[in-house]
């Protein structure tokens, strides 16, 4: 009986074990594939929209779409940036929204987002647009 005790607790200690090493291998899987977003900017000139910030993209790399409630007005779209000052990279994106686009009664959301290795989306970030804002003077 002591022996059979002694066997199944080695067993569960084993388990555990590996548990917790592949829980450390999908931490640092998460962690390499993070992407954020700061101090985005939004400006507005009829429907083009002027939009700038910085980003940290571990892959060096963020995608971009826009919306306006159900409909999809600008498809997925990639860039690339190179790593900064601190790893944060500036940007700046320039997106033609369709004609039409003000006279609806949602505001149009750009997204902002990273992709896994896999290829799902992650750390979304939704930035609505003011069509009624308009770019400062230069």
């Amino acid at each position: 009986m002591k022996y059979l005790i002694m066997i199944v607790t080695a067993l569960m200690l084993v388990a555990c074990s590996e548990s917790a090493e592949d829980e450390m291998i999908n931490n640092d899987t998460e962690e390499s594939d993070s992407v954020s977003f700061r101090n985005v900017d939004v400006k507005t000139d009829d429907n083009q929209v002027h939009l700038t910030g910085q980003v940290s993209a571990a892959e060096g790399e963020f995608y971009y779409t826009a919306e306006q409630g159900e409909e999809k007005l600008i498809e997925e779209n990639h860039v690339e940036v190179e790593e900064g000052t601190h790893g944060w990279s500036e940007f700046s994106l320039e997106i033609t929204l369709p004609d039409g686009t003000a006279e609806k009664e949602e505001a149009p959301v750009v997204t902002l987002y990273g992709k896994n290795k896999t290829g799902k989306v992650i750390n979304p970030n939704y930035v609505p647009i003011d069509l009624n804002m308009k770019k400062e003077a230069s």
